[in-house]
């Protein structure tokens, strides 16, 4: 095990023969990045970089520095934050990438990635035709349903820059 907070935790994987930084790798951070304290979320991703073969990427579900503030703010002001936004789990989200998906493309880049798409939750869900009314549908009867990596909310597609260089 490794604590990806901690530096160092990819050269644990690499010695314990988990990792083969000569092989690309997929990284999948769905549903994690914004549970993380704010000053460990880009040492971790230079980190994968730096183990990452070319053709490498990675697949990360993000929310914006404003949504976090806006959280907070809501809790601080006593509202629920599971009634009005959907999930008490949000009231523990701690970091938010700084800006809006404009400036995603430069925050991932100084962290050793290029962002190859970033699309909303609703644009990825409309990619399989995924609309408020078939999702209700759905729910009624069991379908086959794309991988949820490819439709999560604010999905970062990056691959791999190399050498830490920027492109």
């Amino acid at each position: 095990a490794a604590d990806l907070q901690e530096p160092g935790w990819a050269a644990q994987l690499v010695a314990a023969g988990a990792l083969d930084p000569a092989q690309p790798t997929c990284w999948i951070l769905e549903g994690l990045v914004y549970y993380l304290e704010p000053h460990t979320v880009p040492p971790l991703l230079r980190e994968a970089a730096s183990v990452s073969a070319p053709g490498s990427s990675l697949v990360v579900s993000v929310v914006s520095e404003a949504t976090v503030a806006g959280i907070k703010a809501r809790k601080k002001a006593g509202a629920s934050t599971a009634s009005n936004v959907g999930s008490s789990l949000m009231e523990k989200f701690k970091f938010g990438v700084p800006g809006g998906p404009e400036q995603w493309a430069e925050y991932f880049g100084a962290c050793g990635w290029r962002v190859l798409g970033a699309p909303f939750w609703e644009e990825a869900a409309a990619q399989y035709g995924l609309t408020p009314e078939r999702e209700q549908r759905a729910q009624q009867a069991p379908t086959t349903t794309p991988n949820s990596a490819d439709v999560a909310g604010n999905v970062k597609q990056a691959s791999q820059q190399g050498s830490g260089a920027l492109t």
